[in-house]
């Protein structure tokens, strides 16, 4: 009897045991297995980050197939007025995400995601001693800019040249991007010296540069123009989306932080 009860004890012992790690199991969120489509719009200044933002993600959810385009914020939410089937809307500021939302477009307020950095670049070796001053120089006939009416990065870019007092003298040299991709793209080919977001020295195409600092490139000023603040909202259409709701908090999570300050951003 004694050994038929010691044997009891421990089949409760053992039952016990496994009840209390099944109810102290945390939940994994991917547990919840969120599933379906996930179509992100996204700033041009992204396309370096994207896919890795779109692994981390997938990583975590599985189940939900993710597709991300790029174009300038301000063609984007044109896009997103006329109808565009996307669920996140992540700008080149908070401008226009700001203005969707007022205008009945955005599941919830913008949120700001990370804060962006301008760069002038060359594609070839200059002597950059004097700054964005450079632009008056004779030797300088061509300089890449984005659209300032459509691209966030392309009004920093005029911001900051007017308060250098040098866009009267040379506007006539520059070379409209529509895009801060676009603009990447003249720098490279058509102007060869042009204002770019720093976040794409991260890119295959500029990685040669990225140690590079007065060589190739330099800081713009933060101080000449406004913060580039970019920030995202939920469009209206996927309120109740789950696979939205999850790369809405997705983006606020550590994994998310670390690849933006990585691929040169800053974040709140």
């Amino acid at each position: 009897m004694k050994r038929f009860a010691a044997a009891s004890m421990i089949a409760l012992s053992i039952s016990a045991a496994f009840a209390g790690g099944a109810e102290e199991k945390p939940r994994d969120s991917a547990s919840a297995k969120i599933s379906g489509k996930l179509t992100v719009a996204a700033a041009a200044n992204l396309s370096a980050l994207g896919n890795p933002l779109k692994v981390a993600f997938v990583a975590a959810y599985p189940d939900v197939a993710m597709d991300i385009v790029y174009g300038a914020s301000g063609a984007l939410t044109t896009q997103i007025k006329n109808g565009a089937p996307f669920q996140v809307f992540m700008s080149a500021d908070v401008g226009f995400p700001a203005k969707l939302a007022a205008e009945g477009f955005a599941a919830g307020p913008e949120k700001v995601y990370a804060t962006g950095t301008l760069v002038l670049l060359s594609a070839a070796p200059r002597d950059f001693s004097a700054g964005l001053s450079l632009l008056k120089d004779a030797s300088v006939e061509r300089f890449a800019i984005a659209n300032p009416e459509t691209a966030p990065y392309g009004k920093a870019s005029l911001e900051a040249l007017t308060a250098a007092g040098l866009w009267g003298d040379v506007k006539a040299k520059a070379v409209i991007g529509q895009s801060i991709a676009q603009a990447v793209q003249y720098t490279l080919t058509a102007a060869g010296l042009g204002f770019v977001n720093k976040s794409a020295l991260h890119t295959k195409d500029l990685a040669a540069y990225a140690d590079k600092k007065g060589v190739n490139w330099i800081d713009v000023d933060p101080k000449t123009h406004a913060p580039i603040a970019q920030a995202f909202i939920v469009l209206k259409s996927a309120a109740d989306d789950p696979a939205a709701e999850a790369f809405a908090e997705f983006l606020s999570s550590e994994a998310a932080r670390s690849l933006f300050v990585e691929y040169g951003y800053a974040v709140p």
